[in-house]
């Protein structure tokens, strides 16, 4: 559980433009790696394509999580927000 809360901290400090709340971002592995679906305000996931990248870390009573997210619908491929 605070795995979870640290990446969703982590989701809000890498899109600093945006106004986030921890009930619109859901860590999911969807089958694979850590992702971070951002929610608008309707409950319904963004359409603008965003990418996030989510690694939770655990050691005793500690939990950090970093997250990596790019915008690749605006046409600059890879550009880091």
């Amino acid at each position: 559980m605070a795995g979870r809360f640290a990446a969703k901290e982590a989701v809000i400090k890498a899109h600093p433009y945006r106004r986030l709340t921890f009930r619109r971002i859901i860590i999911s592995s969807r089958g694979g790696p850590l992702v971070a679906v951002v929610k608008n305000d309707d409950g319904v996931e963004e359409e603008e394509e965003v990418e996030a990248s989510v690694s939770i870390s655990h050691d005793g009573e500690y939990a950090s999580a970093v997250c990596l997210a790019f915008n690749h619908g605006n046409g600059n491929k890879g550009n880091k927000l």
